[in-house]
């Protein structure tokens, strides 16, 4: 999913929705960020639970943002986060996260 399309998605819910929406993404990057964990044998990858932590305190951020009443426009959150993603190089498994926050039944 673009950014673009991502923002088509977003940018008509209300402030209520925003928020089920981003409590939505946060889970779904919980369940992306295991992939991640040390499995037997397998270390882990740091590097990949920072970038889906960095992602999370984002999405928290933009949350608290919301219910403050504060304008951090959606445009530069959902920048943010592919940047982030991108920089972390979880691009994958946030991509994912965000397909299921957005389109649910996929």
């Amino acid at each position: 999913m673009t950014k673009q399309e991502a923002l088509e998605l977003l940018t008509p819910l209300n402030q209520t929705d925003q928020l089920k929406w981003l409590a939505d993404l946060g889970a779904w990057l919980t369940i992306s960020a295991r992939s991640g964990y040390p499995v037997g044998e397998t270390l882990g990858n740091i590097t990949h639970l920072m970038g889906c932590n960095e992602l999370q305190h984002q999405i928290y951020g933009k949350a608290r943002s919301l219910r403050a009443g504060d304008d951090w426009p959606l445009e530069e959150f959902i920048d943010t986060l592919f940047q982030r993603a991108f920089f972390y190089n979880v691009e994958g498994d946030f991509g994912w996260a965000l397909k299921h926050s957005l389109n649910p039944s996929k």
